[in-house]
């Protein structure tokens, strides 16, 4: 009998101890969230949208990333067990739409296409057992008696109608809900099979439409939610929709719920700007209690075996066709708070009071109610974050955050459409100034500020209506007033402002600088045409970053000047299009920004910008803003917060060798195919616990090789699957390897011939 034999060889042959280390604190989704599953209080899966699946198996505290097909759309997705599950994409190309229904036997980690279906819009799957299920959308329904192989069409054709929600209690006993639309308008309709969709009962009622959201607490007891023009419905029903009780009716909709019992239920409720909240019910419905109100848009809530809960939600930017910007919460069930977990955010600036006080700043357009901002906060360096403050969230046009300064741990200001105040270390912030009371008759929108100290300080902007000129302004009262000390008519905007101790520098488009002595502004003769965005600048020394990228090109331009810009040295051959900067002294710099393919980067500076290293590459996502305190550094942008201990000289001088991610890296097994014995390879670039795992193609796990914290280095497991003592072996076929290291998975596939 062959059996297994499982040894495992570690080999450390590359170990750099590295000064310093950027770790991730959060990395955002790639795209939009709408569905969650867990199958146990560990195991969970959610569905990103954009060619990506998240996996949690610690209870949702950690989510790795694993990508699926590059051209999937995942909007739903339902699992089995901790291997076996479905899903339902969306493929979009140049030659149409397809729905596809997918299957997963090894937890997600690779995915097989079960059924292709043109023009077709599948919104709900529900697994009875693992042979049967089904699907269903626009006015189609599919049914799989063996686990997907094949999936036949149980229709009733029924022109006009449109299923969303469906439940079954057994393979042939089950009920499926949804609109029915005529020339007259919208009704609920309601289908109810008991021979496994030979044949269909048909219930269509004027009382609302938009029936959805099908849960049951047994084989009776259901619910759903519907509504009726401005009137959202919770309902109850005891006889498969038969007949059902109105037991909640708001004019907020209700964009999600969850029955833990027939007591405890937990709402999301949502209409997009002036409402968002989790409310609670202990009596079935009938009232409710607020939990927590939210400034964005609430799309799902669910909650696992462990009574843990979780939400999906966020807001989208740049009206329609643009992107968007999801948050994951968790609530514990000792705590009604909701945490955000994991999210994306259009950061534009970061402020840290001291290690562990925070803040990030920034917004977006959100289409046709104009531009919002928020504040987010973190107590503890930025591990975990609160939003903490909002503007524009009614559809009334608030600005975005683009830049925050504090003076204390107490004292501090912001740039939006205004700015705003806070005495108590940024807990409440307060209007003091709007800058545009009337935005239809001309309205300054302000980009960058700079304060010299609690009274003093000056903004950088532009008019945009009437004059569309370019204006500094001041304050010598702590922004409770501002006079306008220069302006330029008929040029575009300035972007940033900067002092040494006795000179000013402003930024902007058409290459535009402005220079400050004395309070004197005066514009300086252009050094080129493209758009400059930031500026610093430490004595005599000035550094302004600027251009734009495409993907073909680099049209990016750093200028230099040591004698206070009397002389200037151009540099338009750096790669890299720098968003933000910060010089420790003359010679030690870092900078933030991206790549012609819009990765982040983090750069280093020795030379007083003459030339800039890279430290940090292959960010999922550019970075828009860094921000150095007391030896600690921090970066952010919409995809990514990151932060390192030690961001001061010594890491400059020190450390020549690139971090995370680029040094995260799960090499090919050799030999491959292999018997019995292969070499598995990974590279991690920070101290992380790190696990290394084999999985057959069911998704079973076979061993486990690595399972222990492990410093920065290239590392070397062997592989042996022949054991006498275990009297088992492996027989030939397909297996999977995955490391996880740092809230990073990585997995790849090898090859046992016998």
């Amino acid at each position: 009998m062959k059996t297994l034999i499982l040894t495992i060889v570690l080999s450390l042959f590359a170990s750099t101890s590295l000064n310093a280390q950027w770790e991730i604190l959060n990395e955002g989704f790639k795209g939009w969230i709408n569905s969650i599953d867990f199958v146990n209080e560990n195991i969970g899966w959610i569905g990103e949208g954009e060619a990506n699946l998240l996996k949690t198996t610690d209870g949702g505290e950690t989510w790795n990333s694993i990508p699926v097909n590059e051209n999937w759309n995942i909007n739903q997705i339902d699992f089995l067990n901790d291997s076996v599950g479905w899903a339902i994409a969306t493929i979009y190309n140049s030659s149409g739409s397809w729905t596809i229904i997918i299957k997963t036997s090894n937890g997600g980690y690779s995915w097989l296409v079960q059924k292709q279906i043109a023009d077709i819009w599948l919104n709900s799957i529900y697994i009875i057992d693992g042979n049967n299920l089904y699907a269903a959308g626009d006015n189609k329904i599919y049914k799989t008696l063996n686990g997907g192989l094949s999936w036949d069409d149980v229709s009733p054709n029924i022109q006009g109608s449109y299923y969303r929600s469906l439940w079954f209690q057994n393979p042939e006993y089950g009920v499926i809900v949804g609109d029915y639309c005529d020339s007259t308008g919208c009704q609920g309709i309601i289908l109810r099979t008991t021979n496994g969709g030979s044949t269909w009962e048909q219930t269509i009622t004027n009382e609302f439409s938009d029936i959805t959201n099908l849960q049951f607490l047994d084989n009776t007891t259901g619910y759903f939610t519907a509504h009726s023009d401005t009137i959202y419905f919770l309902c109850k029903t005891e006889d498969m929709l038969k007949t059902w009780t109105v037991i909640t009716q708001t004019s907020t909709n209700i964009s999600s719920y969850k029955f833990l019992d027939s007591a405890t239920v937990y709402t999301a409720m949502s209409n997009g700007w002036n409402e968002n909240s989790i409310k609670k019910s202990t009596d079935g419905g009938v009232t409710w209690q607020n939990i927590q109100s939210f400034s964005f848009l609430l799309n799902k809530i669910y909650f696992n075996s462990s009574k843990v809960g979780f939400l999906l939600g966020g807001f989208g930017a740049g009206g329609r066709g643009g992107v968007y910007f999801p948050f994951l919460w968790k609530m514990s069930p000792e705590s009604l708070n909701w945490e955000i977990k994991k999210f994306s955010y259009p950061v534009l600036d970061t402020y840290f009071i001291n290690n562990n006080r925070g803040f990030l700043f920034g917004g977006a357009f959100i289409g046709h109610c104009g531009d919002r901002g928020d504040i987010l906060s973190t107590n503890d360096g930025g591990k975990t974050w609160e939003l903490k403050y909002s503007i524009g969230d009614s559809c009334i046009d608030g600005g975005t955050f683009t830049d925050c300064i504090f003076f204390d741990e107490f004292t501090g200001y912001c740039l939006a459409g205004g700015i705003y105040k806070t005495t108590d270390g940024g807990n409440n912030w307060a209007e003091i100034y709007e800058f545009y009371p009337d935005p239809f008759i001309d309205s300054f929108h302000g980009n960058d500020m700079y304060f010299r100290n609690e009274q003093i300080g000056w903004v950088v902007g532009s008019y945009e209506i009437n004059t569309g000129e370019t204006a500094i302004l001041k304050t010598t009262d702590g922004g409770y007033t501002w006079d306008v000390l220069y302006n330029c008519p008929n040029t575009y905007n300035l972007h940033s402002i900067y002092f040494s101790d006795t000179t000013g520098w402003a930024v902007g488009e058409s290459g535009m600088i402005v220079k400050c002595i004395q309070d004197e502004w005066v514009k300086t003769t252009p050094l080129t045409d493209l758009p400059l965005k930031k500026v610093f600048s430490i004595d005599d020394n000035v550094w302004i970053s600027g251009g734009y990228m495409n993907d073909q090109n680099s049209f990016a331009i750093f200028l230099k000047s040591d004698d206070n810009g009397q002389t200037w040295i151009k540099n338009q051959a750096i790669p890299y299009l720098i968003n933000d900067m910060y010089f420790i002294d003359s010679n030690l710099g870092l900078a933030v920004g991206a790549d012609k393919a819009n990765n982040g980067v983090i750069l280093k500076s020795t030379n007083g910008g003459d030339t800039w290293e890279v430290i940090v590459d292959s960010l999922p996502g550019p970075l828009n803003s860094i921000f150095i305190k007391d030896n600690y550094g921090w970066a952010a942008g919409p995809y990514l917060v990151l932060r390192t201990t030690d961001a001061g000289t010594t890491w400059i001088d020190d450390r020549n060798n690139k971090t995370y991610p680029t040094e995260f890296e799960l090499k090919q097994n050799y030999p491959n195919p292999f018997n019995p014995n292969t070499t598995l390879s990974f590279v991690i670039g920070h101290l992380s616990f790190v696990t290394l795992k084999i999985y057959n193609i069911l998704g079973k796990e076979i061993a486990t090789l690595v399972s222990e914290e492990k410093p920065a280095g290239e590392y070397e497991v062997e592989f042996n699957a022949s054991n006498p003592a275990s009297g088992t072996g492996l027989s030939s076929g397909i297996y999977f390897y995955v490391l996880n290291a740092g809230g990073r998975t990585l997995s790849k596939k090898m090859c046992l011939i016998k």
